[in-house]
């Protein structure tokens, strides 16, 4: 098991993990760079997602 934790905060606290012009897109972070990072750097066989308040919320939506 690999275990990625990813520190999103940003100058204004947390956030929702989503494209955002006002905090960044964090969205498009996490699918276009640190999944194919973690896919090309680790035997990876599977994904999966969870997370607790604004994680959680990205659990559901991420792309």
């Amino acid at each position: 098991m690999v275990l990625v934790l990813l520190d999103c905060f940003t100058i204004f606290g947390g956030n929702q993990y989503i494209n955002s012009s006002a905090t960044g897109k964090y969205d498009d972070y996490i699918i276009k760079e640190i999944v194919p990072f973690i896919d090309k750097n680790y035997n990876i066989s599977a994904h999966a997602v969870w997370g607790h308040s604004s994680g959680g919320y990205d659990s559901i939506v991420l792309d």
